[in-house]
């Protein structure tokens, strides 16, 4: 008869490592989840609307935008400056859409307004920015005839978030925009 000792302390001690090493499996995990939350809680939402009296751009999101660049086309081509480097790009665009032309009253070119997004422009959540103002909104049949011409216009906006994470919209009225390849983790 072979009797066998049980190392009670040694049991004991190997126990002790296995819950050791799952708590700190554990408390990684949550620590990771909680990262992702707090980015996410903070992840700015660009989105583009436009209506009778122009097109807004609209912070969705939780957290703040930092507009890192800012391309307009028209047609599906690109606004360059070229000779206007003082001239709102929104301007060019509604000027290749001849928004104008469909706006005058009695001869009069319209007063558009403009905003211009400059580099590291801070969009906070929740507010937006009109790009392109119409003074006066135009009659039903001018006003289906604009919308449609803002159907022409589309944008591409690269931005971060606090967490320096890179975002960029692309499109004409898409509220999702797709994460830009090579995001800061």
């Amino acid at each position: 008869m072979i009797l066998l000792t049980i190392d009670w302390a040694a049991i004991g001690s190997i126990s002790a490592t296995c819950v050791a090493i799952a708590a700190l499996a554990l408390t990684a995990f949550e620590a990771r989840e909680v990262r992702k939350h707090n980015r996410l809680s903070v992840q700015p939402l660009l989105r583009i609307d436009h209506d009778e009296n122009g097109i807004v751009l609209r912070n969705t999101g939780s957290g703040t935008a930092i507009v890192q660049a800012f391309d307009v086309f028209v047609d599906d081509g690109k606004i360059e400056r070229e000779g206007e480097a003082t001239r709102p790009v929104m301007l060019l665009a509604a000027d290749r859409i001849e928004l104008a032309a469909l706006l005058s009253r009695d001869g009069e070119d319209p007063q558009l307004g403009a905003t211009e997004l400059m580099r590291e422009a801070p969009i906070m959540a929740n507010e937006e920015c009109r790009l392109l103002t119409v003074p006066e909104p135009p009659g039903e049949a001018d006003a289906r005839e604009m919308l449609a011409r803002f159907n022409r216009i589309s944008f591409e906006i690269h931005y971060m978030s606090l967490y320096r994470e890179v975002f960029v919209y692309a499109g004409r009225d898409s509220p999702f925009p797709g994460r830009h390849e090579g995001a800061a983790e």
